[in-house]
């Protein structure tokens, strides 16, 4: 009887793990683009040094988090990726996604964006330049797309879940500030007489709208933090140990080690 009664509890302690919420991370880093690429050399693999421990410090596991680096960064196996992601989270979950690479402007597709102009990641394979008898930006990740593999992520782990998002790179912008390696370019991937052409017309012209909704009950909360605003450039720092370094990683983990990973709220900011 005894023996019995200890395998009911082996068996429910087995069964009480498999509800227990996972911490998965999916992180990206891209620092050496092509040679014929138009980008140059960044260190955004160094990034990697300073998150992948701070998250292993606070509960995630090798096996929960997987990384893209440099060559195996290319739009499919980026994309793949979070298609992976959200096929594999379970109520509850904990997600962290970061992003460290070149980011980059490209004209909106499907006039939402005020500005007229999408934020994007750009993976290994996506040159910098717009070729009007060649590439048109296929290969960079929109806004839009991550926003929709968010939204998936967010509505399966639910209010007992949460996501956290982190992208160490520029939206692309002015580039006047700063004297460091920038991680991005304030070239837009887009035909440049279309450009000027939409550059002139009014707002109110277009058919663009910007949908705000409240979040649902529902659904998981969902922090993020950008190294720069949709129109500025990022910049690297240099560490302590002389190693360059994405700024808002350094910002960040040196915020999470002195507080730990539950300070993600308003203080954190």
């Amino acid at each position: 009887m005894q023996h019995l009664k200890c395998i009911w509890i082996s068996i429910f302690f087995l069964a009480s793990l498999s509800l227990v919420a996972e911490k998965r991370a999916l992180l990206i880093a891209i620092g050496d683009y092509p040679n014929d690429s138009g980008w140059h050399d960044i260190s955004s693999t160094n990034d990697l040094k300073y998150i992948r421990p701070l998250l292993f410090q606070n509960g995630f596991k090798k096996a929960a988090l997987k990384e893209l680096k440099d060559s195996n960064a290319t739009y499919k196996n980026i994309v793949n990726s979070f298609i992976d992601l959200v096929n594999g989270v379970e109520e509850g979950d904990i997600v962290y996604v970061q992003f460290s690479g070149h980011g980059q402007q490209i004209v909106d597709d499907n006039n939402d964006e005020i500005d007229k102009l999408d934020e994007a990641i750009v993976p290994y394979d996506s040159p910098r330049d717009y070729d009007l008898n060649g590439y048109k930006g296929e290969l960079l990740i929109r806004d839009d797309m991550i926003n929709q593999f968010f939204t998936s992520i967010r509505k399966i782990i639910g209010a007992k879940g949460q996501l956290v998002y982190v992208m160490d790179s520029c939206h692309s912008g002015t580039g006047s500030r700063g004297r460091g390696i920038s991680r991005g370019t304030d070239v837009i991937m887009g035909n440049a007489a279309l450009m000027q052409e939409n550059s002139t017309k009014s707002d109110l012209d277009s058919a663009e709208s910007v949908n705000i909704s409240s979040d649902a009950k529902d659904i998981a909360p969902f922090v993020s933090f950008y190294g720069s605003s949709q129109h500025e450039l990022n910049y690297e720092y240099i560490d302590q140990e002389g190693m360059p370094v994405g700024s808002l990683t350094y910002a960040f983990c040196k915020s999470l080690y002195q507080y730990g990973m539950d300070m993600l709220t308003g203080e954190l900011f």
